[in-house]
């Protein structure tokens, strides 16, 4: 079903109506339960001010990048919708393409400060706006751009608060709340079914709104909402497709079987154990914790790649860090140290691995970056897989410069690795096969390992430093918990905690 989109200006009391109503009634128009195909005229719209925006001379798209922006211009006007390519396929580049062609004032909403600060970069990298025409809207920065139009990027949480705020950010966001905004940019946009990240909808006024998304997936039944909350999906690119042609890289997945030791085993076992041990215990599990060491250290000293590390789990993400002696970004870390550790990880050949938590998994841009291993995840979540995938995604330039080539058969892979536990007596696997620039490392040594005659009292003292803590219950598995800094130790490349 198309309808022409006929914009009227709502009351602040009208504006902030239930969303969920206003879903349901665009999804139940004449009975049908279509999504509607919202289109905007914004050539002919003379009620808002124009733009003076416009792409740089030297911006080349891909192919499947025009294939996008002719599905969503058509027809000469703008369908609002959703875009998805996989992570590192440019889709920052098409959002920022699709507003130099509507040439009005643009809101661009994302998942955390640090895409804040990539989106604004990728504006001024890819069109001739300057930095006052471009605004910030975060904790840390509440700006205005100057003129009747320009682009403001913020934060779903910054737009959905509801809670008091500064009168400063109270008068940012009515300015934003007021004013029709031409293209509603929505990275990540498979977030926006959840409850709190819905309500932006209802707030935002605009003509045209486009979704961008690597991994158009939920693992509730809301995603189908997405029809109705933004638009049907304009286009998909195939990602084998991208790989063929080298926009993104190959990768190559590999377990690595991690037998858990006897003493942790039996603890493991324990009656009476809550998911937050248990999820403690596999993710400190020694033979594990000497695997991830092993492939850094022959990551980083042998291959000199730059290696990520992803972990749920806070403890284990912390404990890692420190005894290894790197940087690492969890839910608790200031926006500044974030921008400080992803730069270093960027351009200090010192510093070639990172551990993240699930704070990693989405809007963040690390194009350096060729392995990941992952210690703990949520399992079962095909959205997080494929977006941590994505982080190594992004196709790496040869030493003079110029365009990727094309993959062929047997040539080097990006490379992730998942560390699983198990189970003592277990039967044996095969091993899969790979290609590498030198040997392997070889793990038998750990799978042989005798058991360490004081791992009982390890595992207690582990136990204990757990519960005084307070990471031994549910709060364990929490991505926002806080880690107290561990006395004597200085972490590289990382702020001590006070």
């Amino acid at each position: 079903m198309r309808k022409e989109k006929h914009f009227l200006s709502l009351s602040s009391e009208k504006q902030h109506q239930n969303t969920h109503t206003h879903t349901q009634n665009k999804k139940n128009t004449d009975g049908l339960n279509y999504p509607m195909l919202e289109e905007y005229d914004f050539r002919n719209d003379a009620a808002n001010p124009d733009l003076a925006i416009s792409l740089k001379p030297g911006v080349q798209h891909r192919p499947y990048q025009d294939k996008a922006m002719a599905k969503m211009f058509g027809n000469g006007r703008a369908r609002s919708g959703v875009v998805v390519l996989p992570c590192g396929a440019g889709k920052t580049l098409v959002g920022v393409t699709a507003a130099a062609r509507i040439r009005k004032s643009t809101l661009v909403l994302v998942t955390n400060q640090v895409s804040v600060d990539q989106w604004r970069h990728q504006f001024r990298l890819w069109t001739n706006l300057q930095d006052h025409n471009i605004a910030r809207f975060t904790a840390d920065a509440r700006e205005h751009f100057e003129g009747d139009a320009g682009v403001c990027v913020t934060t779903y949480t910054m737009v959905a608060f509801s809670g008091r705020r500064s009168a400063e950010a109270a008068r940012v966001m009515e300015d934003l709340s007021r004013r029709e905004w031409g293209l509603l940019i929505m990275d990540e946009v498979h977030v926006v079914p959840a409850a709190m990240f819905r309500r932006v909808i209802g707030i935002v006024k605009a003509h045209c709104k486009l979704g961008l998304t690597a991994t158009l997936v939920r693992e509730d039944s809301l995603i189908a909402d997405l029809n109705f909350l933004i638009g049907p999906k304009l286009y998909e690119a195939n990602w084998l497709d991208l790989t063929r042609a080298g926009h993104i890289a190959r990768v190559q997945c590999a377990e690595v079987w991690c037998p858990m030791t006897r003493e942790f085993y039996r603890e493991y076992l324990r009656p009476g154990g809550t998911q937050g041990r248990r999820a403690l215990l596999y993710a400190m599990n020694p033979s594990k914790f000497a695997a991830c060491a092993l492939l850094v250290d022959y990551h980083e000293r042998v291959r000199r790649d730059k290696v990520i590390v992803f972990s749920d789990n806070i403890f284990a993400l912390r404990e890692y860090a420190v005894r290894l002696r790197r940087p690492f970004i969890y839910g608790g870390t200031g926006h500044a140290e974030r921008t400080r550790v992803l730069a270093r990880f960027k351009t200090d050949p010192s510093v070639n691995t990172v551990f993240l938590s699930k704070v990693g998994d989405n809007s963040i841009d690390i194009p350096e970056a060729n392995v990941l291993i992952q210690i703990s995840s949520h399992a079962g979540s095909r959205r997080q897989e494929a977006q941590r995938l994505g982080r190594i995604l992004r196709a790496k330039r040869p030493p003079g410069g110029g365009p990727p080539p094309p993959v062929r058969g047997g040539e080097e892979a990006e490379e992730f690795f998942f560390l699983f536990e198990r189970e003592r007596k277990s039967r044996k696997r095969k091993r899969e096969k790979k290609s590498s620039r030198s040997p392997s490392p070889d793990f038998s040594s750990l799978i042989s390992t005798p058991t360490h005659p004081n791992q009982t009292g390890r595992v207690q003292r582990l136990l204990l430093h757990a519960r005084l803590h307070r990471h031994a219950g549910d709060v364990l598995l929490g991505e926002e918990a806080a880690v107290p800094h561990r006395p004597g130790v200085r972490l590289q490349g990382h702020h001590q905690p006070a």
